[in-house]
């Protein structure tokens, strides 16, 4: 029972990890889909220029997160654990015209990039709330940590 609790222990811990991870990327998410519709509106190159950067950080944390969730997999000794694809792929080449043919095409073909992210990371985020709350469930006394 002690190495049982040991790794609920380390779930826990690092489904808190992931939560964290997962609020600064859907705060960047947020705030680049922000400057989405202002690029999409005409903002020009500025504002196509902050959107990447955000985009840039999403990319950053969403390196982070892959890492944690590997972590958790491993913790679980199981590959099959969260195995959803969360990569967001913006390639050069998309930057590029993005950046440099500024039109509404590229914009919205971002702005797409940007929803579709969103709507991974909150299912991700809602699977995550799903296995704490079984831990948390099972041994209630992981609250009084």
């Amino acid at each position: 029972m002690n190495q049982e609790l040991n790794m609920a222990i380390k779930v826990r811990d690092n489904c808190y990890e992931i939560l964290d991870t997962i609020k600064r990327i859907k705060s960047n998410l947020g705030q680049a889909k922000g400057l989405g519709i202002w690029d999409i509106l005409g903002g020009g190159f500025f504002a196509s220029f902050l959107k990447h950067s955000k985009i840039d950080n999403i990319q950053s944390e969403l390196s982070l997160l892959q890492q944690q969730i590997k972590h958790l997999r491993d913790i679980f000794n199981d590959s099959s654990i969260m195995r959803d694809d969360i990569d967001f792929e913006v390639t050069d080449f998309d930057v590029v015209f993005d950046l440099f043919f500024d039109n509404i095409f590229s914009d919205i073909a971002v702005q797409s990039k940007l929803n579709q992210m969103d709507d991974k990371i909150s299912a991700l985020e809602d699977k995550i709330v799903e296995l704490l709350n079984k831990l948390e469930d099972r041994y209630v006394f992981l609250d009084e940590d």
